[in-house]
């Protein structure tokens, strides 16, 4: 798991993605699909926070429309931020403990 944290780090543009509330749903949602076919991804981190919540939980929803069923979704919100977790499923790395 360390090697992962390290290679998430490491390479933090290729898998987290910063939401703004000015983003339009439709292209940022484009490119969180592109990025999942280029890259097939472990993970891929959406983040949000205040006005961009919003956003970020539309994207959601139509990337839950469009991706795979070899992915999955999580969603962490703590006050004004929200963190979507797209997981693939066959690389779990956190359980709902």
């Amino acid at each position: 798991m360390i090697e992962k944290v390290e290679s998430l780090l490491h390479d933090v543009d290729r898998y987290v993605m910063f939401i703004k509330s000015t983003d339009d749903i439709k292209n940022r949602t484009q490119e969180v699909l592109i990025k999942i076919q280029a890259n097939n991804p472990d993970v891929l981190i959406l983040f949000s926070s205040k006005s961009a919540i919003s956003i970020c939980l539309q994207m959601k929803k139509a990337l839950e429309r469009q991706i795979r069923l070899d992915y999955i979704f999580e969603a962490k919100q703590e006050k004004d931020r929200l963190l979507i977790f797209i997981f693939r499923q066959a690389h779990m790395w956190f359980s709902n403990n």
